[in-house]
């Protein structure tokens, strides 16, 4: 007979006299061998390895020795209990029709009502223990020193997701990554999200996990970061595909569990609904006492232990008894136990005890008997389902060979479990006409509206995937990468030194270049890089300072500026070693006493501690400021390595934060680019996501004096799968960055030649696609003047430059993180979004010669709707697109697919618009803005746009052309301007702005007029009407959020205080104002600063050429403070079109904003007229 006592922890264990300590035990001639209880150690959390019991549960089980008195718990007597029995009627699973009674008396339901053992009944616990024995053929027993016969147990459950979460708790820290099968279990996605863990998906089919992906992410796994420890699968009826998985695979990926040392999660409950027509498989339970892994001494032996067992009683007795549990190796479950005790204490003692008596009446045959009837009648579910599939679409499993032309869908039947999963075989959306009375011929509309309204719903087959990666503005506020030309690809080539010369001229030449053919386009940045200065000493207070014989700075940008391109320098971290005597501009401080030893570089080390410092890096970056610099490219920054065995011997994070501060406080805004590949711990990470812009994932692409090593093809695996290794740290888990990759410079035509180049046309779409995808930086490294025709299309083909715009949000990242470089014959996916809408973005590449084997199977990917396939076809002539379900990638090729449609033409290529050469650059592209003043109610002051579809089809006009900002404001139609924009569904595409004016009594005001409702810029106010806005507008934050008006009455320090309290609050992204002041913006910025409150990024106001108030004072204040100029009324409202001439002109509409009898016609009087007639003339 067994007997009890506790571990150590307070935890009982079995003392069983028969089971010898350490003896392996024999199954058939194959020997048991229990992994021990040390093992477990390097699996558990901090969390598991800190957990401690109640003292006073952990006690518990010594109440039931015989004689004890236990003064232990405070449990309430049971004779004041009010029940005195209870009573339930069940089926007989030997004759359903027939039913019994089971009572449960007094004494015996006792046990039920009280408090009891953390890990459940015992004699529960006896009869599942004894169940599992039966069910897998494993033998039980636990002997003195806590191992055993084969070291497992079991342990209840309010059900196995209770039982799931708590395993998972104590064996995951943030950070980790488990293997989890894809598509998965819904209810497992928030358990490892709120676990912070990466979820790394491992594809499945219909014979269940693949196990050749299993290999491949294992095999490849990064050396430098911590493998997966376990795998999550749903093995028989698999919820939500049906499947079951073989039992050939299921020995695989046991196999490769022993191998990598990983846990295996088996949840099963749908195990005892299997009806397939062949044997039920072994579960991965069974399986590890009965495959052999080694031998010893002559004899095999199988290793146990790896598996950790989740069952439940929902889909067999009852899904409102929540009773589940979980059976394996007993130090984990003596954890699982722990988080239990201190949770939730138990599971309820009275639905254990229903579920122990009604099992009791039964016994294990009548058991068996009842899964088998339940079984059966999910079988017969299962075949009625399945005809009417058939009958209705037409499908199936094709055989092998068979065409599947005339199917509407294909399934694969289950042999287990109640779900029913099949994919459509319709092409996308646009591509075909609507159903009738349909908008859109989309599975989710078909289920949710017509399937619906005619009495049924079903699950559409379309879940996000399990993780979304974004980026967010960065710490400099951009909301894109960059995108232009950098000098050091010429520079470094010995192919192009002859023709090319790095001066003021040769640079002018190439940015000349870029502005005529891809400014129009995004490509706007032209960087210099190393050799721009002088290398040794700076000037009289050490700054950095150009080589006056290579460059003008200020020319050089003024020159940029008017091309529309901005300017961008290379930097390197340290002061000049030659300028030790030299004073800081603006301080006492000489270099020398704060900056000291040799980083390699010319340069001593600054010491960040010391007062002088961060002066020295503001009058650096000040003085860039000045010449019109727009972009740093900060070189150096370790910890991190070139992959060449080069280390300097110092952490420079320190100047990364300095270059930033100092960029916060210039009088223009500058994006900082920090290099060379830099380290991947998330330390490191979090300080540069704080300070920088972009951060490099790679070494230099190119060296100086060698060849273009992009020219080789393993340079481009190199680039990529170094990107991979990156992002894989934010994979996983819903994350946000804050700062866009550099995959180092592009080089995508044959601009030196097929000697330099070395590149097919293949690969370099596929690069494009890469470098697009990753919302990578893309500086461009060629001699544009000899750009082909073939890389001139890639790079203004409008479906690329629409993914580079997708992944500026959500960069793709790998399906499988864990997975190492693909070679040939090998797809490896990419995935970008889901955005808000549900679109996604995949790229599938062949990094080999071969043709790729395989097609484009969705699951894959894990994107259960249709994809549209966009491959660009390498021709001289130009692109075509191609869209449809299957098909193989040939060598190299890498294609991308969207389950929304894109455009697939090629952009004209333009000639950006000029900008005057003192005005500084916008911070991204120049933005053309949708004003909503005139939608609104009919009847209000303004509203000429009443109609909703109208609306819709003004704005779907606008999104034709790239555009998505749209303006609006409170008082705009009195109001109703945003709530007919809240009738709409713009979040999906757009981003909404609106406005709040000022308003106060007037004093002068006759006694009968009706009062204004007064509005101040006080906290109160602004709040109570900024809600007012957003849910007019249907939405909980707006893009940027405006003061209409100032409000003189209200210290500007109560209303930015008030303004950064509410976006604090989160119901805006950026900040702005309108019709202020010139010295009014430069309080207010002042304020800001002082204060560290949100500084605003955008002044909308009146410009045209009539209107020009703004050019002595405005315009500089704002160039100073780095605010961009948002121009109203550009057009003069409508005078510059040509159509009207006078107040009396017969074109004036009644209504318009002309029109004299209304408000707004009456702010432009004659002299207006007149301004445009002299203009005219």
């Amino acid at each position: 007979m067994a007997t009890q006592t506790t571990h150590s922890d307070g935890l009982p264990i079995i003392l069983d006299p028969t089971v010898n300590s350490g003896t392996p035990t024999m199954n058939g001639n194959l020997k048991i061998k229990a992994l021990p209880a040390e093992f477990y150690d390097q699996f558990f959390s901090n969390l598991g390895k800190q957990l401690k019991l109640s003292p006073i549960r952990g006690l518990f089980p010594l109440e039931k020795q015989p004689g004890v008195i236990s003064l232990l718990a405070g449990k309430p007597e049971p004779s004041t209990f009010p029940f005195t029995s209870l009573s339930f009627t069940a089926k007989d699973p030997a004759n359903e029709a027939s039913e019994t009674t089971i009572t449960i008396p007094q004494d015996q339901l006792a046990p039920g009502l009280q408090y009891s053992d953390t890990a459940g009944i015992p004699d529960l616990l006896k009869w599942i223990t004894a169940l599992q024995e039966i069910a897998h053929g494993r033998k039980h027993g636990i002997n003195v020193s806590g191992e055993g016969q084969e070291g497992w147990r079991v342990s209840m459950g309010t059900g196995s997701q209770d039982l799931i979460f708590k395993s998972a708790a104590a064996m995951i820290n943030p950070g980790d990554s488990i293997l989890v099968e894809s598509p998965v279990y819904a209810g497992v996605i928030p358990i490892f999200k709120n676990l912070d863990c990466k979820q790394i998906e491992v594809p499945t089919d219909a014979l269940g996990i693949r196990s050749s992906s299993l290999k491949d992410i294992l095999e490849n796994w990064p050396e430098s970061e911590k493998r997966p420890q376990l795998l999550y699968t749903v093995p028989y009826g698999c919820n939500p595909t049906g499947m079951t998985a073989s039992l050939e695979r299921r020995k695989e990926v046991l196999k490769l569990a022993r191998q990598y040392n990983l846990i295996i999660l088996e949840d099963d409950p749908y195990y005892y609904l299997y009806y397939g027509k062949a044997a039920r498989p072994a579960s991965y339970f069974a399986l590890e006492a009965t495959e052999p892994c080694g031998e010893e001494a002559g004899d095999a032996y199988a290793e146990v232990g790896r598996v950790l067992r989740f069952d439940s009683l929902s889909k067999i007795l009852s899904a409102g008894l929540r009773i589940g549990f979980a059976t394996g190796p007993e130090t984990i479950l003596r954890r699982v136990d722990m988080l239990t005790a201190n949770a939730n204490l138990q599971v309820s003692s009275l639905t254990q005890l229903i579920s122990l008596r009604l099992l009791d009446s039964w016994g294990y045959d009548k058991f068996f008997l009842h899964t088998r009837n339940v079984s059966e009648f999910y079988k017969k579910k299962r075949d009625v389902f399945e005809r009417e599939l058939q009958k209705w679409l037409g499908g199936g499993a094709p055989e092998e060979g068979e065409s599947d032309e005339g199917r509407l869908a294909e399934w694969v039947s289950p042999e287990a479990g109640m779900f029913f999963w099949f994919k459509l075989l319709v092409e996308p959306a646009s591509a075909q006409p609507p159903l009738p009375d349909s908008e859109e011929q989309d599975s989710r509309t078909l289920i949710e509206t017509h399937a619906f309204a005619n009495g049924v719903l079903a699950l559409p087959g379309i879940p996000p995937p399990l993780h979304s990666l974004t980026i967010s503005t960065t710490a400099n506020g951009f909301d894109a990468p960059a995108r232009g030309w950098n000098s050091f690809g010429l520079q470094a080539n010995p192919a192009s030194s002859p023709q090319f010369a790095f001066n003021q001229t040769g640079i002018i030449q190439q940015c000349d270049h870029l502005a005529s053919t891809l400014g129009g386009l995004g490509f706007n940045y032209c960087s210099l890089d190393s050799g721009w200065s002088l290398p040794y000493y700076g000037d009289r207070h050490g700054r950095i300072v150009p080589d006056t014989k290579l460059f003008n700075m200020t020319e050089l940008a003024d020159h940029l500026h008017a091309q529309g391109l901005y300017l961008g320098i290379y930097v390197v971290p340290g002061g000049f070693r030659a300028d030790r005597r030299k004073t800081i501009l603006d301080t006492q401080v000489r270099i020398g006493d704060v900056c000291s030893g040799d980083n390699g570089l010319a340069r001593c080390n600054w010491n960040h501690t010391m007062d002088g410092v961060q002066q020295w890096h503001n009058s650096v970056v000040n003085q860039f400021a000045e010449w019109g610099v727009d972009f740093i490219k900060l070189d150096f920054i370790t910890p991190g390595s070139p992959d060449n065995g080069v280390h300097l011997p110092l952490n420079t994070s320190d100047d990364v934060i300095a270059y930033h501060k100092a960029i916060k406080n210039a009088s223009r805004p500058m994006r900082l680019d920090i290099s060379w590949k830099l380290a991947r711990d998330e330390k490191h990470f979090h300080i540069w996501s704080k300070n920088a812009d972009s951060f490099r994932t790679d070494q230099d692409i190119n060296e100086r004096g060698s060849n273009l090593t992009l020219a080789a093809w393993a340079t481009v695996q190199r680039a990529i799968d170094n990107y991979r290794q990156y992002i894989v740290m934010h994979t996983g888990k819903d994350q946000t960055l804050n700062l866009f990759p550099d995959m180092d410079n592009l080089y995508i035509g044959n601009s030196l030649g097929e000697d330099y180049d070395g590149l097919s046309k293949a690969q370099r779409f596929t690069i494009m696609n890469h470098w697009m995808g990753a919302a990578s930086n893309l500086m461009l490294g060629n001699d544009l003047t000899k750009l082909d025709a073939i890389g001139l299309q890639i790079l203004t083909n409008s479906f690329a430059l629409s993914v580079a715009d997708f992944a500026s949000n959500y960069p793709m990242r790998p399906r499988n993180p864990g997975t190492g470089f693909a070679y040939a014959k090998q797809l490896q996916a990419w995935i970008g979004g889901p955005d808000t809408t549900g679109q996604v973005m995949v790229l599938l590449a062949n990094y080999g010669p071969d043709q790729g084997q395989g097609g484009f199977d969705t699951s894959l990917v894990g994107v259960q709707s249709v994809l549209e396939r966009r491959e660009y076809e390498c021709t001289n002539t130009g692109f075509k697109c191609k869209t449809g379900r299957r098909g193989e990638l040939a060598g190299y090729v890498g294609t991308v697919l969207s389950n929304q449609h894109l455009p697939c033409s090629s952009h004209s290529v333009k000639t950006p618009s000029k900008m005057s050469a003192k005005m500084v650059p916008q911070k991204s592209q120049l933005n053309i803005v949708m004003g909503a003043m005139t939608f609104g109610k009919e009847g209000t002051n303004g509203a000429r746009v009443h109609n909703v579809k109208d609306v819709e089809a003004i704005l779907d006009e606008f999104l034709k052309h790239s555009h998505t900002e749209i303006d609006t404001a409170r008082v705009y139609c009195a109001g109703t301007s945003e709530e007919i924009l809240g009738q709409i569904d713009w979040k999906a595409k757009l981003k909404l702005e609106t406005k709040l004016v000022a308003r106060h009594a007037d004093p002068n005001a006759a006694p009968n007029q009706t009062p204004v409702e007064e509005i101040y810029h006080t906290y109160e106010d602004l709040k109570k009407h900024l809600l007012r806005s957003l849910k007019a507008l249907n939405t909980e934050q707006l893009e940027m959020w405006y003061l209409h008006s100032p409000d003189r009455l209200t210290p500007y320090e109560v209303t930015m205080k008030a303004v950064n309290d509410l976006y604090k609050e989160g119901y805006f992204k950026k900040f702005a104002i309108s019709n202020y002041m010139a010295w009014e913006v430069a309080e207010i910025v002042g304020i800001c600063k002082a204060n560290g409150y949100i500084l605003p990024s955008a002044y909308q106001g009146i410009y045209n050429a009539v209107h020009r108030a703004a050019e002595p004072e405005l315009f500089p204040c704002l160039r100073k403070f780095g605010i961009s100029f948002y121009e109203f009324n550009p057009l003069d409202g409508g005078f510059f079109t040509g159509r009207y001439t006078s107040v009396d002109s017969d074109q004036v509409e009644p209504g318009s904003r002309f029109d004299p009898n209304k408000a707004q016609g009456k702010v432009n009087p004659d002299t207006h007229y007149y301004d445009l007639t002299t203009l005219r003339a």
